[in-house]
């Protein structure tokens, strides 16, 4: 890109290269594995979704959500690990990306998320902000509760590394349904 900021257009292009490979490029971390040893011991299904949101944002130093349908509750973790990247050092931006943040879970139905992960990038999300990305999938918890798995940052996030942490999420929730 020459210095220049990639357009919402040449993001899509990476993205979609991504998922043609099917490569998201997230080799399995000791810490995934560790977690799911830990969530096969849980029972409580919040406890469970608190956790699996923690992982997603230590890992990725992005906003991780969790949602459960059932119980119409939903956990945020990584706060202060968004704040760092430097579009946030300006509060206009900052006080968008918590407006959308609010915009995304109280229209979290209006998402699509057939067909496994979807990237939603810029001008591409059906929330007012158009100045973010977001990764989200459905996904079962245990006792097939089920639930959706979210990412949300800037809209130059790692992409190709947050698309293979919420698939190894997901595929590691599929194991304890």
């Amino acid at each position: 890109s020459s210095g220049r900021i990639p357009t919402d257009k040449g993001y899509r292009f990476f993205v979609d290269r991504i998922l043609e490979e099917k490569s998201l490029g997230f080799e399995r971390e000791k810490r995934i594995e560790e977690i799911g040893r830990e969530l096969q011991k849980l029972r409580d299904i919040l406890i469970i979704s608190r956790q699996i949101t923690k992982t997603l944002s230590s890992l990725s130093a992005d906003l991780a959500l969790t949602y459960l349908f059932r119980e119409d509750i939903s956990w945020k973790e990584g706060w202060e690990g968004v704040v760092q990247e430097p579009e946030f050092q300006d509060i206009d931006y900052w006080k968008e990306f918590v407006e959308m943040t609010s915009d995304f879970e109280e229209n979290i139905g209006d998402f699509d998320y057939s067909g496994g992960i979807k990237v939603y990038i810029g001008k591409e999300s059906p929330l007012k902000s158009k100045d973010f990305s977001i990764i989200v999938a459905e996904t079962s918890f245990p006792k097939k509760d089920k639930g959706i798995i979210a990412l949300l940052g800037p809209k130059r996030m790692d992409f190709e590394k947050n698309m293979g942490l919420v698939s190894e999420i997901v595929e590691l929730l599929k194991k304890l349904s």
